[in-house]
Formats: C-alpha cells, sequence, structure tokens
C-alpha cells in the first residue's frame, strides 16, 4: 500500500507515554492521554468524537510503533520499516475534559533460548528507568470528514479554529516519539501533513553523520501482518530455493515472524525426486524467527487473518509426515491466528498442490497462544508433538550436496547391488512386483535420480521375471 503524502497527517500529542506496573501474566500496558479539543498553534482542531467513531477498526487493525517510521520508512530509505511496530491497541476510552486516551500492549517476544535482546525491550525497559524516558505520543491517519474554516471567515463558528477542523479520520496508528512538535501545548494534537513529515526527516537524515535518521532509542518488534505482506518481494527461482530475498517481518503476540508467501502468492519449489511444483499458498506464509525446526530450518507458520486476535484463539500444530519414508514425522506446520481447527486444517491442506496435503497430517495439537510460546520457548520443536512413528519409519533426507543429489543417497554400481535392494517395508511394492512400482521405489524410497531408476527398474523387473520363470 503506496503513502498518499497529500492526504495523511500525523496529529503530534504533547503528552508523556506511561507504562503501567507489570501484570501477573507478563503483558507490558502502556496508556497515552491523547488529544482534548483544544484549538493547537496553528489554529486546528481534532474533535473527540472523530477519533472515538474510528476507535473499533483502530484497535482491531492499527498498530503502535515508533515515530511513524512503519508509515513512512520507505519515503526515507528505511529497510524495514515494518520493524518499528512494537505492539497493538487495546481500548480507547473517554475521559474528562474531552480527553482522548490509547491503553496498549508492547510485545512480548519470544527468546528465551537466544541470546538476543530485543528492541522492544529496550523501549519497555525505558519506561521503567529512574526517572524514565519520556515519550509522547502521535496519531497517524488520513481526514475523511473536515471543515474549512479559511471559507468561514477564519473561524469555524464557535469552535474557534481559523484553520482546519478534523471531524472524521480513519485512524492507523499511534506513534511512540521523543521529539513532539510544539511542546508548549497543553494536550492539543497539532496537525503535521505527512509530506512536510517526510521532509523534515529526510534534512535530519542529510545532516546525520551516518545518512540515518535520529534514533534515540532503537527499537525493534512487532504487529500486523498487513504491513508486512504486502512488502514481500517476489523471489527468482534461485532466491526461493536459497531463501535470499526481502521477506516481510511482523510479530503477533511477540512472535517474530518473517512472512515468505503472503496469502494469494504462489510458492514454488523443487521435489527430492526433482519434479517442480508450484502452489497458490492459502493464507500468510513464513517461519518463526530464532527457532529450530525438525527440517533444520526455522519452525513454518501459517498466519490466519485475524492476527489481532491471535493471543485470544487456539494455535494449532500439524505433526507433518513424510509419505515416502513409511510415515516417519517431517516437520511441525503451525497454524495461527485461526478460529477452529477446521480452519486450520483445510488451509494446511489447501497449502499443497499435489491434493495429498491430508495423507501428511500425522496428527493435529491445540495449545493455547502462551502454551504455544511456552512450547517455541522451552519445548524441543524438533520432534513430534502427537504423532507416533511407525517402527519401520526412515527418515526422510533433505539436504543436498554440491550437485543437488541428497548426500548418502542409494546409488546400484552391479546387477547384485539393485537385486539385494529390492526390499523395501515403506513401499511394498516387492509383493506385487511391477514396473512402476520398482520405479517409485528406486526415485522415491531410495532417491535415485529418474534415469537410474527407470534403468534399475527394468532391471529388477526383468530379473524378477527370469527368476519365475
Amino acid at each position: 500500500m503506496d503513502l498518499d503524502l497529500e492526504r495523511a497527517i500525523t496529529l503530534h500529542i504533547p503528552t508523556l507515554i506511561k507504562a503501567r506496573p507489570p501484570e501477573s501474566n507478563g503483558r507490558r500496558i502502556v496508556e497515552v492521554a491523547c488529544s482534548t479539543e483544544t484549538i493547537d498553534l496553528d489554529g486546528d482542531l481534532v474533535l473527540q468524537s472523530a477519533l472515538l467513531d474510528a476507535a473499533s477498526k483502530f484497535c482491531a487493525t492499527g498498530h503502535l510503533d515508533i515515530d511513524h517510521f512503519s508509515e513512512i520508512g520507505y519515503q526515507i530509505g528505511i529497510p524495514d520499516p515494518a520493524a518499528y511496530i512494537i505492539g497493538r491497541p487495546l481500548e480507547v476510552k473517554s475521559l474528562p475534559g474531552n480527553c482522548t486516551s490509547v491503553i496498549g500492549e508492547i510485545s512480548r517476544p519470544v527468546h528465551a533460548k537466544h541470546a538476543v535482546r530485543h528492541q522492544s525491550d529496550i523501549f519497555w525497559e525505558s519506561l521503567q528507568r529512574d526517572p524514565p524516558v519520556q515519550w509522547y505520543s502521535s496519531i497517524f491517519g488520513y481526514p475523511t470528514s473536515w471543515d474549512d474554516c479559511a471559507g468561514n471567515d477564519g473561524a469555524c463558528g464557535c469552535m474557534g479554529a481559523t484553520r482546519f477542523v478534523i471531524k472524521a479520520i480513519d485512524w492507523r496508528s499511534l506513534a511512540f516519539t521523543r521529539s513532539p512538535k510544539n511542546t508548549a501545548l497543553k494536550g492539543a494534537a497539532r496537525i503535521v501533513m505527512a509530506k512536510s513529515l517526510v521532509a523534515d526527516l529526510m534534512a535530519l537524515k542529510a545532516a546525520a553523520p551516518d545518512g540515518s535518521p535520529h534514533r534515540p532509542v532503537p527499537v525493534l518488534a512487532p504487529h500486523h501482518v498487513a504491513i508486512a505482506a504486502e512488502r514481500v518481494a517476489t523471489p527468482t527461482p534461485a532466491q526461493a530455493a536459497s531463501g535470499n530475498y526481502a521477506h516481510g517481518h511482523v510479530v503477533v503476540g511477540g512472535l517474530h515472524i518473517a512472512i515468505e508467501n503472503p496469502m494469494g502468492s504462489v510458492r514454488r519449489g523443487v521435489s527430492p525426486t526433482g519434479q517442480e511444483w508450484a502452489s497458490r499458498m492459502p493464507a500468510d506464509y513464513g517461519r518463526l524467527k530464532r527457532t529450530d525446526g525438525a527440517d533444520g530450518d526455522e519452525v513454518d507458520i501459517y498466519l490466519g487473518m485475524h492476527p489481532h486476535k491471535a493471543e485470544s484463539l487456539p494455535v494449532w500444530i500439524v505433526d507433518q509426515i513424510c509419505l515416502d519414508s513409511g510415515g516417519a514425522f517431517d516437520e511441525h506446520k503451525c497454524l495461527v491466528a485461526m478460529p477452529n481447527v477446521h480452519t486450520a486444517r483445510q488451509t494446511y491442506v489447501d497449502g499443497f498442490s499435489d491434493g495429498r496435503g491430508a495423507e501428511r497430517v500425522g496428527a493435529v495439537s491445540r495449545l493455547t497462544f502462551d502454551e504455544f510460546r511456552d512450547w517455541l520457548a522451552n519445548g524441543d520443536t524438533t520432534k513430534p508433538l502427537a504423532y507416533r512413528e511407525p517402527a519401520t519409519a526412515e527418515k526422510s533426507v533433505l539436504d543436498t550436496d554440491s550437485i543437488g543429489r541428497p548426500p548418502g543417497v542409494w546409488s546400484p554400481d552391479t546387477m547384485d547391488t539393485v537385486w539385494n535392494s529390492r526390499t523395501c517395508e515403506a513401499c511394498g511394492v516387492h509383493e506385487n512386483p511391477s514396473l512402476s512400482g520398482y520405479r517409485q521405489h528406486f526415485a522415491k524410497c531410495l532417491g535415485c535420480d529418474q534415469g537410474v531408476a527407470d534403468v534399475a527398474a527394468h532391471a529388477l523387473m526383468h530379473k524378477s521375471n527370469m527368476n519365475n520363470a
């Protein structure tokens, strides 16, 4: 989504952000008294009703960030603007004196298994200092209804504004900033056009020794998928294979997620047998950063349509099995922000293009979001949660050597080697020999390339016929 600099505004509010005492469940809550119906130094007025009317949508889809970088970051050259989202709004309240307050939650990253200190923690800790670091608030949004006071003899009736009265706004986010505009104001919201804010920040960037905007407390973090999903670059096949391309980065409920494929995009790959595949993604798909999955990569995740409600919804974890290894556990697929197991299971199944998604479901586990966080931080994410492997299951080999073959794959050198390979409990085709069955045995069970599999299958079938003659 491109930023419309001509329409977007920020409302700078010179009121302090305050941290509540930490809750027993570890949630980190902040509150800020936002705008009062006070005319600012430029003659503008923001009606409280404009904010209250937009509160429901803001709490459902909005976010908290630093210095509006998540909104205008690309315009000033920040490579990952979504990294400056640090939480989500919980409630908008009307206080005495036409004052509007926002209560929000600062994201709580999962990093128990990794010695990484997150910047969202840095922000929270800045509010715990004695004295605390002073942060101010600023609203970002698009006015949808306003009065132009200049066309009314310089004043909007008894309200007294001389420039604009904002009557309705599409409220997108609330920023925390160290440098508010017009600090002499007490509670009023000064309207600053996003275009002029970008110009100011570009000037700061040009003046900075390292060419970057001034950031008193660097903050990384988290929340809404809508911001990051549209920013995922479409990779080339080589980039897709290596993972070396731009991802969307979001945090939902404290979980850092790299979005590799937004919902509706096409994910492509190559099977262990060399077959190319392509699947249109039924939901945002990516990986949980700083986790360890069974396949050696980070744990995979599907993100549903309700990320702002993720912590109140169950988490569904599929113990995925490998179809060509006798039922061996393969890896986990986690499904978050989905309302029920039916939605989660269908999302998982729809993620495969071969129509065999349901066959890969070894087991489905239901966890609360807190249990899910604990499993990621302290559990063994390389082993199945509920699935029990058959005693004869064989692990599939996913890594490849320098020429793209799985290491240690079986390769026949004599006819005796071919004949001695015929017993395989994984596929069981030798009980009723067939050419297609033998081809499957060599290609899928033993990892041969298609040419070798075809020659070996014909040889084995020929010898079997001779023995039965």
